[in-house]
């Protein structure tokens, strides 16, 4: 049976090599998808910028506009966090793989499967929630022209996009044009989302399970069990347990600090803007 963290990791791998957020990829692809996505990101904020200084609007199509621009900067933000933290990422894959190692061949993996396999079922879920939420999204903005096809009338239906670019050209004649620019835009910020939410979920998640494999380190470092052992075997075995229950609460506890410290300048914002784009949404 293959260990629910290994199917996990391979996921993860997949998601971030699409993302060019992998750590052990080799430095020229990874510029070149940096490249890529990074223009991808630069071109669609400017373009929606844009709007603001091309055409006037009322105050709800000021809050309208501003909520999309908070969404796409949080998909920039969240893309940027890992990108700029690589080092990191690394490390705590590096991190959780040692741990699965130390206690493949014990009671404690029992542990990693429990809570890993729960956050295994919050990576499909979102994948699943994504890919659903994507179709639904392309049919809607497409629905004047899947219209015409199936119940053609006299005149097209107007088309229009749910978020406003502008690209200086007539949004009825070159539709296409604007509608790939906000599906490849929204794609890359959702997948984005995507990958670094549900990584950072699987991080918490391993968290989690050190810290209660830890915990039942000391509470089995005294037992039954334990006291009709030899007092030589009994301390050796209860000295062994408290060893590396502390071991394992403090390389979590490090390298938690450490994600703390790198990801706090990216999350930060990206929770305030969070706020601004509820505030937004409700007073419309």
């Amino acid at each position: 049976m293959v260990f629910v963290g290994e199917r996990c990791f391979i996921f993860h791998r997949i998601l971030l090599v699409a993302m060019g957020l992998w750590p052990y990829q080799k430095p020229f692809i990874w510029r070149i998808q940096a490249v890529f996505f990074f223009s991808t990101y630069c071109c669609t904020l400017f373009f929606q910028l844009l709007t603001f200084v091309t055409t006037a609007c009322n105050t709800d199509c000021t809050l309208k506009r501003f909520s999309y621009f908070s969404i796409y900067f949080i998909h920039i933000l969240s893309y940027c966090c890992f990108y700029f933290n690589s080092e990191i990422i690394k490390k705590t894959l590096e991190h959780m793989q040692f741990d699965w190692k130390l206690f493949k061949n014990s009671e404690a993996i029992n542990v990693f499967e429990e809570y890993l396999f729960e956050a295994y079922i919050v990576l499909f879920s979102a994948f699943i929630f994504v890919l659903l939420t994507a179709i639904s999204f392309v049919t809607l903005e497409c629905r004047s022209m899947i219209l015409d096809v199936i119940i053609p009338v006299n005149e097209s239906r107007p088309r229009k996009i749910e978020m406003d670019f502008e690209l200086f050209v007539d949004q009825e004649q070159y539709f296409v044009l604007y509608l790939v620019q906000e599906i490849v835009g929204m794609g890359i910020g959702a997948w984005s989302l995507l990958t670094t939410g549900t990584f950072l979920t699987t991080v918490m998640k391993h968290f989690c399970a050190t810290y209660k494999i830890a915990s039942y380190l000391i509470r089995n470092a005294v037992t039954v069990r334990t006291l009709h052992l030899p007092i030589a075997q009994r301390i050796q075995f209860m000295f062994r347990c408290i060893c590396l229950s502390v071991q394992i609460h403090r390389r979590t506890l490090m390298l938690c600090n450490s994600m703390i410290i790198s990801f706090n300048l990216w999350l930060s914002p990206i929770c305030g803007l969070c706020v601004l784009v509820l505030s937004c949404v409700l007073f419309r």
